[in-house]
């Protein structure tokens, strides 16, 4: 979540914010973690909360929320909680047979479907095929 508030008030509303973390993090735009890759583009926001795992944030009034309610999606969370991790499985005659590996990062997918694929990828991407590579036959 993002919080825009006058510069005079910045201070006050992130004091209010960071005393009463719980199941969230708040951060000043340039203290968000490099890993994020989220503190460089003007359309940011000067504070940004994180939820914690297994929580949600909502804008405008509080309200008791529903056991069991259907979501319409969620995102935003640390990535370098294991909770966030997906599975990848990958087949073909590109791909080491029956290998199992650890975490692998979404953005190197690309890089990696280049390579198969013969084709260059672009330059200004986050995915490194360096970080991926391993899971291709030699």
């Amino acid at each position: 979540m993002m919080i825009d508030c006058p510069q005079e008030q910045l201070g006050a509303v992130f004091k209010n914010l960071k005393q009463n973390e719980n199941n969230f993090k708040v951060y000043l735009k340039k203290d968000v973690p490099e890993y994020f890759h989220f503190s460089n583009h003007p359309l940011i926001s000067p504070i940004l909360i994180i939820a914690d795992p297994g929580w949600s944030l909502q804008k405008g009034k509080l309200k008791t929320l529903v056991y069991g309610a259907v979501s319409k999606g969620n995102h935003g969370y640390d990535n370098f909680h294991l909770d966030m991790h997906g599975i990848f499985y990958a087949a073909g005659p590109s791909f080491k047979k029956e290998y199992r590996c650890g975490t692998i990062w979404n953005i190197d997918i690309y890089p990696l479907l280049c390579k198969i694929l013969g084709i260059f990828p672009r330059q200004n991407i986050d995915g490194k095929f360096e970080r991926i590579g391993f899971i291709l036959k030699n």
